[in-house]
């Protein structure tokens, strides 16, 4: 996820293809820092009328099965019998999930209801769901380009506002053509929450009751199949594997947010400065994203502060040496930066 091939060029989008050397042809789950909701991720409720978190799905898209993301019989032929002709993600030993659709010059949709507990959007950064395209599918190959369609939000108060994947560049992609079978490349589209407010319709990210996919000529590709298997609320910090090789700050309300001495043993010292009051949570996170501690939850007036951390979880045990990210959030404004603790 988020490495992706650009078929013709064998580059992902945006970087500069004046370089032969940057090719990508891997996948990779990044591991989220912060908060992640999984709306759907089809390994419970194996059938196509619920969603994992417990919601409803209703549909009008075509030829829709839900199943193991594996090839059958691994010829890598379309055919009926093989709904999931392309897939590798799984197998007899992997019981890897997910679903299957298409539609033909005709508006269609595929949508999950939101359970009434995770009705605020407001409190995540992105909205993100992995798929690609049906392999060696009638049209697929009909039309070997780029797959577009619509992501629709839907609040309470039944406003609903649309973003186009392919207005971000590229869409899901066409599949290479390799010798000996296509695969399903899957990758992950993800999309920052606050952009589905900026076409005016006055969304309301606190009680989203629904998320929709719409396909069809009046919303990108007039036809097309695709293969799903995750669509999930996140605090993703960038598309790119966060936090690894990048400090991530997403706003100037935070001002000197930094660790010292980094690396450490046994303590460090994390001092930041805010402009505007408010709650302010400062979490420690592993390189699995797994909350190690909560550092900081409280309403903090505007001014400088300083909180430290001697390499403890929550249950006051030490723990292993490696590498943490402290992540600093209040109500508009995230900041994550990474820190060494050497034992």
């Amino acid at each position: 996820d988020f490495f992706y091939r650009q078929y013709e060029r064998f580059h992902p989008i945006g970087i500069d293809i004046s370089d032969p050397c940057f090719v990508i042809t891997n996948e990779c789950r990044p591991n989220p820092i912060g908060e992640v909701f999984i709306l759907d991720d089809y390994q419970t409720e194996e059938n196509d009328i619920n969603s994992s978190s417990g919601g409803s799905v209703s549909f009008t898209v075509e030829n829709l099965t839900e199943g193991r993301l594996d090839d059958n019989n691994m010829d890598f032929v379309w055919s009926s019998s093989d709904p999931f002709n392309g897939a590798t993600q799984a197998g007899p030993t992997d019981d890897s999930r997910g679903v299957v659709f298409d539609w033909d010059n005709t508006d269609l949709f595929y949508e999950w209801e939101v359970v009434s507990d995770a009705h605020d959007f407001s409190e995540f950064v992105n909205i993100s769901f992995r798929g690609a395209q049906g392999t060696q599918h009638p049209f697929t190959i009909e039309e070997l380009d780029d797959l577009t369609f619509s992501l629709t939000l839907r609040d309470g108060n039944n406003l609903t506002s649309s973003i186009n994947i392919g207005a971000y560049g590229g869409g899901l992609e066409q599949p290479y053509q390799r010798q000996g079978g296509w695969h399903n490349e899957m990758e992950r589209i993800l999309i920052r929450l606050t952009d589905f407010q900026r076409n005016g319709t006055g969304l309301d990210l606190t009680n989203i009751t629904a998320v929709r996919l719409d396909v069809g000529p009046s919303y990108g590709s007039t036809q097309g199949r695709i293969v799903i298997d995750e669509l999930m609320l996140s605090d993703f910090a960038a598309t790119t594997p966060v936090g690894i090789t990048h400090d991530v700050v997403s706003n100037s309300k935070f001002i000197n947010l930094r660790n010292y001495p980094n690396p450490f043993n046994p303590v460090t010292n994390i001092a930041y400065s805010i402009k505007e009051a408010g709650n302010v949570t400062l979490k420690v996170y592993n390189l699995r994203g797994q909350l190690v501690k909560t550092l900081v939850n409280e309403v903090k007036d505007t001014g400088s502060y300083s909180v430290s951390w001697d390499g403890t979880n929550d249950s006051g045990k030490s723990v292993s040496s490696g590498i943490y990210f402290y992540k600093m959030r209040s109500s508009n404004y995230t900041a994550t930066k990474k820190m060494i603790l050497m034992k």
